[in-house]
């Protein structure tokens, strides 16, 4: 990505530096949509409302344009309340869902200085000598930075059905509610003497570590962004019908079943800018491992004022419970008439043919 192309500022917004072509996209894609919404619209057609429930999940992962991190591994789930309302072909979802996210990070082998460079004491060529003061040197290999967030999700998806097709696509946005990280490393430890050429290794008598694998919980993240995502979605639609009829009324109430393959990317940068220390070691674990406190690597100063995104794909489940409609019938044979949800008015009286039985909505 070119400098002049796009430019980043605090951390939370991106701003094209060429206005001009931006507002001719943004009048483009506006352009577009409308003519999709006009083109979704009937001329004669009935509101459809649908109360349900919704769960997926998937593959996450984090884009970042950092140099030494790559995306790694990563899933969410997610499971909520949906609302849907149908005009014709065109949809619109909303509702709301709690999802669990865990995506991780990988990092390239790295080396650096505990608290900030700081000297320690304590260190020895030989047991029972006097404390020699040291800086303590942390290299890392083979390392993942996982950042694993609960999140509330609010979408606001449009789009269409037809037979048992059906598209969605719109926003979600992502309200963090709590969050921490986790760091998988192999690290090895070692000793610098300001006096010395060469570093004090891993030795019988000494704390240092060589290659020791160790999985670290990281600091709590306690002021994440509020993400917005871009979301798409694509499935196939299965219905079943309950048809009653009762003293010349006939009731039809309609649930929906779905399955669809969904992505999902943040369209607003999630970087804070932060330059948190890279490891910290609480006082009086010096050469336990297992007890420091490692942030994540895009929380320090190596990833400051760099592009960083969420991705998510998967699989969604649904099921839709339609509000019940009623009709006055001519001819009260269940399952006759055609599907009164599927988008095409029913035929009045004045359509009425004999050898296929009409109905007619019942006044409420």
């Amino acid at each position: 990505m070119k400098e002049n192309d796009i430019l980043f500022s605090r951390g939370s917004f991106v701003t094209f530096r060429d206005g001009k072509k931006f507002r001719l996209y943004r009048r483009g894609l506006l352009f577009v949509l409308g003519l999709l919404v006009f083109g979704l619209l009937p001329v004669r057609a009935q509101l459809y409302h649908q109360l349900g429930a919704s769960a997926y999940g998937g593959y996450s992962s984090m884009v970042s344009s950092a140099d030494m991190v790559s995306p790694g591994r990563g899933f969410h789930t997610t499971a909520g309340f949906a609302y849907e309302l149908q005009y014709g072909h065109l949809l619109f979802q909303t509702g709301v869902s709690f999802q669990w996210r865990s995506a991780g990070m990988n990092v390239a082998d790295s080396a650096f200085y505990a608290n900030n460079g700081e000297l320690f004491n304590g260190l020895g060529d030989m047991p029972g000598t006097e404390p020699t003061q040291f800086r303590l040197q942390i290299r890392t290999t083979e390392r993942t930075d996982y950042e694993r967030v609960g999140e509330m999700q609010i979408p606001m998806l449009v789009g269409g059905i037809y037979g048992h097709f059906y598209f969605l696509g719109g926003f979600k946005l992502d309200f963090p509610l709590f969050g921490v990280t986790r760091t998988h490393a192999h690290f090895t430890t070692e000793g610098h003497v300001p006096t010395l050429v060469k570093p004090v290794t891993s030795m019988a008598f000494h704390g240092f570590v060589n290659d020791y694998p160790a999985s670290i919980r990281g600091p709590r993240l306690n002021t994440l962004p509020v993400d917005l995502l871009a979301s798409f979605e694509i499935g196939y639609n299965f219905s079943r019908t309950d048809d009653m009829v009762r003293e010349g009324e006939r009731t039809v109430r309609e649930m929906r079943m779905r399955i669809a393959a969904y992505a999902d990317y943040s369209i607003i940068p999630q970087h804070q800018n932060t330059s948190l220390e890279a490891i910290h070691i609480p006082a009086g674990f010096l050469y336990d491992v297992e007890r420091y406190e490692p942030a994540h690597v895009l929380a320090t100063d190596a990833a400051v004022n760099t592009y960083l995104a969420n991705f998510n794909v998967g699989v969604k489940f649904t099921i839709l419970f339609g509000n019940k409609q009623r009709f006055k019938c001519h001819n009260c044979d269940a399952g006759v008439d055609a599907n009164p949800y599927s988008g095409i008015r029913r035929p009045d009286n004045k359509q009425t043919n004999t050898s296929h039985p009409t109905s007619t909505p019942a006044s409420e």
